[in-house]
């Protein structure tokens, strides 16, 4: 019996968590977690991100793709994680005007769009961290 496309695109960590890798080799964190990392090497270790950042920057969407078009205005941010990873995230529970520079996020798992098909995405969104 095979598995159906959707129970295994659901069981990609890099999905639902803020998995990256560590290179002993050089002791470089990265996210997403590449195959090989810039130094060369081929071995790296996971690495669980804690999902708590700073917003370093952040705007409001108002006119959004397809996927996300039942959500707008929306507003995303550029957070930096530990080990000055930065990624890009949709900021949710607060409006645009409540949104500061330097502000502390946490990473949540929450739904992001639904697909015309029925398909549910969750994943990774950031919110205010007290």
């Amino acid at each position: 019996m095979t598995q159906s496309p959707i129970a295994s695109w659901r069981t990609q960590d890099t999905l639902y968590k803020l998995e990256g890798s560590y290179c002993p080799s050089c002791s470089t964190y990265a996210l997403p977690a590449p195959r090989i990392c810039s130094c060369g090497n081929t071995t790296l270790t996971p690495y669980q991100f804690s999902g708590n950042g700073t917003l370093i920057s952040f705007t409001q969407v108002t006119s959004a793709t397809s996927d996300f078009y039942h959500q707008p205005p929306f507003c995303i941010g550029l957070i930096e994680l530990e080990h000055s990873i930065r990624t890009v995230g949709q900021l949710v529970d607060t409006s645009f005007e409540d949104l500061y520079l330097y502000m502390p996020v946490i990473g949540v798992f929450r739904k992001l769009y639904s697909h015309p098909h029925g398909i549910i995405q969750y994943g990774i969104k950031f919110k205010h961290r007290p």
